[in-house]
């Protein structure tokens, strides 16, 4: 977004006439959401993106008109994708910037401002027309940032902003009603995509800040090692702190539900100890780097130390999507991707690499309509590894694509069954299986990642399991 209001302040300081067009609110299947924006010249450049194809062709045409007429306009746009096939649509707000409007001058230079350094403000722009409908005048714009500064306004606006300071909005970019205000407006809350902190400044570290920050995430890096943590070194980073030590590193951070925390040290003992502390942050993401049987070594110290399996459930280890990367580059392009995955809603957190034995059943067939719940006879037909790889599997398939809340509820009462013969109906990771609300994302990828753990302790010999005659 910073380069958009960039170019608009640019051509504001120059006198050029260009139109900005904004995605107020769209409806079905669409690349963009509400809050995208597109900037054109009177020359037809453009900067950032409404998405694309025959739709941004379409703005493109409407935003040169408005240019042309000195005129803003509200149109209904339709995504297409081929000649037959169409998507979702799009309302958009096509408006004319007029470089005489002092006041949407001083709001857009802000703004580039603003974005630049990663912060936030709150922006409300009036929508004074209907869909199909346009105007000669001049929109009235109000911003106030995080630091109370103010620009613009019209009757209730800035009242309405400033109630809105220091919390979230429902949604980052919504058309909705302002009290005392004859029209729609839209408001905004322009800020980061999130604050993505770094503790490794080695070449996987370096390569996660330079994409995070291409993303617009705001980007720290946290090592011990001076002579890593430079501009020169991590030219991409918004903040570089040298830490005395990993033990005390998480001291002055601010770390919130909109924070992401990537392990890449240089070492097990430090990435545990950074792990240690993660944990008891909010942060919406944690990932570690490292193979398996260091991420369950550190597991089984973790819960000596009086952590939880809820508490191990949010951890992403191995970090980062499967692409099958080498290259520091490539591993922090699957490290980004989860974090991407994790930020719109499409993964759960805590995702973890999970293997299937060569005789593990067909996940499908461990839950199909037929099998019931299971039984004694079930598990002597079937080896244990087996049927816990199958669960696992089934309860990866469960997160990765949902399914319906009978499907979840029979795959908890499998595991449930499964435990209590493996472990003891009293054991700990069994018990979290006893409550009936499988289908609560929280406690599904806690879940899932318990039955990832028992397997793998299962398989090392670091879990005592049941005899058959004792259960």
């Amino acid at each position: 977004m910073f380069e958009i209001w960039k170019a608009a302040a640019e051509h504001l300081d120059q006198g050029r006439n260009c139109a900005l067009a904004t995605i107020l609110s769209v409806r079905g299947s669409v690349p963009r959401r509400a809050g995208a924006r597109l900037l054109v010249d009177d020359s037809g450049r453009t900067v950032g993106t409404v998405g694309g194809g025959s739709f941004e062709a379409g703005v493109l045409e409407l935003a040169l008109r408005a240019i042309e007429t000195k005129t803003s306009h509200r149109a209904i746009f339709t995504f297409c994708f081929g000649e037959m096939v169409c998507g979702g649509e799009g309302d958009v707000l096509v408006e004319f910037v007029d470089p005489d409007d002092i006041i949407y001058h001083k709001i857009i230079k802000r703004l580039a401002g603003i974005t630049k350094s990663k912060g936030s403000a709150y922006l409300i722009s009036e929508v004074p027309m209907e869909v199909g409908g346009w105007t000669r005048y001049g929109l009235k714009h109000a911003m106030i940032d995080s630091t109370g500064f103010r620009v613009g306004g019209f009757p209730g606006c800035l009242e309405s902003i400033e109630s809105l300071r220091g919390r979230d909005v429902l949604n980052v970019a919504q058309l909705t009603e302002l009290g005392g205000w004859e029209y729609p407006v839209f408001l905004e809350w322009i800020k980061p995509a999130g604050t993505v902190y770094i503790f490794g400044a080695g070449h996987v570290g370096v390569s996660v800040a330079r994409f995070t920050a291409e993303l617009n995430f705001k980007v720290v890096i946290i090592d011990d090692r001076e002579e890593f943590v430079s501009s020169d070194k991590v030219p991409d980073a918004d903040a570089l702190i040298v830490t005395a030590s990993f033990d005390q590193s998480f001291a002055d951070l601010s770390i919130d539900e909109d924070s992401y925390v990537v392990i890449v040290t240089r070492g097990h003992a430090h990435d545990k100890t950074v792990l240690k502390q993660a944990l008891r942050t909010k942060a919406r993401y944690i990932g570690m780097i490292g193979s398996r049987p260091k991420i369950d070594l550190i597991c089984r110290e973790l819960l000596e130390d009086g952590f939880t399996v809820e508490d191990l459930g949010r951890v992403h280890a191995p970090i980062g999507l499967d692409l099958g990367g080498e290259t520091p580059q490539e591993v922090a392009l699957s490290i980004v991707a989860e974090i991407v995955q994790v930020r719109s809603g499409k993964c759960r957190s805590g995702e973890t690499a999970i293997q299937v034995s060569p005789d593990a059943p067909d996940a499908s067939s461990v839950l199909s309509e037929r099998s019931g719940p299971p039984t004694a006879g079930s598990y002597q037909e079937m080896s244990s590894a087996s049927q816990l790889d199958a669960l696992v599997e089934v309860g990866r398939q469960i997160l990765h694509e949902g399914c319906e809340q009978e499907f979840c509820e029979k795959w908890r009462q499998q595991a449930f069954q499964f435990l209590s013969h493996l472990l003891g109906p009293q054991h700990e990771y069994t018990k979290l299986f006893e409550d009936k609300e499988a289908c609560e994302i929280k406690n599904l990828l806690v879940r899932a990642n318990v039955l990832t753990l028992v397997r793998d302790l299962v398989s090392q010999g670091h879990l005592p399991v049941r005899r058959r005659e004792d259960s």
